[in-house]
């Protein structure tokens, strides 16, 4: 079979997919949905930074990756057929990273492998990395998933393709075999300080994006609603802080100095020292800097808030809810009473430096019901401006 796949000159050629999210006809008639997504913040449109990262991991280790955005770009499935013909990927990856991605994911991978048959496709992202037989039994045009990071992952599968490896012994995957559906051994989370720079030139249309910068990589909280510390397996990596300074000084060489910048993570400042750290080391640098992030109220942000005056355009909190009973519901925390004293504390404390704050908040949870989204919206009220 692996023969099939392999063709010599491909060994090289990779592409990366991110789809739409619902397509507006689910049975192919009608064209798919051309919303873009746009960034908080101006007149940016958003990277899918994990194919961004991992693109640019590929292109260190000689492997060449192209990403179709198909969003930013406009892509309908025959531009991507064309897309695929042109570059003759031996390997293609698409993320699927959100249930409304669940759908196009499966169109896309099955419209490639009927017009190109012996092309591997793997599908990953924190969706459907849950949904690994699901997705596997659903569509024949998937021959993996990847139900982990995808860095070591995917130059394994190169390996594979080249005939150096078997696929039962690419960490990180699930694959169909004579019927049953087969899980390697997990893929382990390389140093993400290795991962820098990104290069933001190989992503389609850069200069419209807003760049991002990865501070960590999973979380230790348990939230019922979120899928990232099953992902990551409750555990979190940080970056140095002097990798993060590179990182700002890296996106402030390719973009210029005021452009908004995206810390991605979790929870800014989980880790105080290197937070403090980094943030001091920015002032002293003195860039004209726009950064934006998200934390929890309960975060140690008190260590190093005084540092974050004029250099954040806006914090992000990830309250949501302002009802004691649907946070319990959620494991948001153990202590709901104190959560929200906290959340007041926070709010006022980012206003008075003049840093703007945004907050999550999700409606209709499991057991949410008129007094709890009530309970909610007095929080709102009663904390805004």
């Amino acid at each position: 079979m692996r023969s099939t796949w392999w063709r010599i000159g491909q060994m090289t050629r990779i592409i990366l997919i991110n789809p739409y999210i619902f397509p507006k006809d689910i049975r192919g008639r009608g064209r798919w949905d051309s919303q873009r997504p746009v960034s908080p913040i101006g007149p940016y449109k958003v990277m899918n930074f994990g194919l961004l990262s991992l693109a640019s991991f590929l292109q260190k280790h000689d492997l060449e990756a192209h990403i179709l955005d198909l969003y930013i770009e406009g892509l309908d499935e025959r531009a991507v057929v064309k897309q695929v013909y042109d570059i003759d990927p031996a390997l293609v990856g698409i993320s699927c990273p959100s249930a409304l991605n669940y759908v196009p994911t499966l169109r896309i991978a099955k419209v490639i492998k009927e017009v190109k048959p012996d092309t591997f496709i793997v599908v990953g992202g924190q969706h459907i990395a849950f949904l690994s037989e699901v997705a596997l039994r659903e569509c024949s045009g998937i021959d993996a998933v990847c139900y982990g990071e995808g860095e070591i992952t995917m130059l394994q599968l190169c390996e594979y393709l080249r005939g150096k490896r078997k696929l039962s012994d690419v960490k990180g995957i699930a694959f169909k075999h004579k019927g049953r559906i087969l899980y390697t051994e997990p893929s382990v989370g390389l140093d993400i300080n290795a991962l820098s720079p990104i290069d933001y030139t190989i992503y389609p249309h850069w200069k419209e994006c807003i760049p991002l910068i990865e501070e960590s990589r999973g979380c230790p909280y348990r939230c019922e609603f979120c899928s990232n510390s099953n992902f990551y397996n409750a555990k979190i990596r940080f970056k140095r802080p002097e990798t993060l300074i590179n990182d700002v000084h890296n996106a402030v060489q390719i973009y210029g100095e005021g452009v908004p910048i995206v810390i991605m993570c979790s929870t800014f400042g989980l880790n105080p020292m290197f937070a403090k750290k980094f943030l001091r080391e920015l002032k002293r640098l003195g860039y004209d800097l726009r950064l934006l992030a998200s934390t929890r109220v309960d975060a140690p942000w008190r260590f190093f808030i005084n540092y974050m005056d004029g250099l954040f355009d806006q914090i992000r909190f990830g309250l949501e809810s302002g009802s004691p009973l649907m946070l319990q519901l959620m494991n948001k925390t153990a202590s709901p009473t104190t959560y929200l004293r906290l959340a007041e504390k926070a709010f006022r404390e980012f206003k008075s430096r003049e840093i703007p704050v945004m907050v999550n908040i999700i409606l209709g949870y499991c057991g949410e019901n008129p007094e709890t989204l009530m309970q909610s919206l007095r929080f709102l009220i009663k904390n805004k401006g």
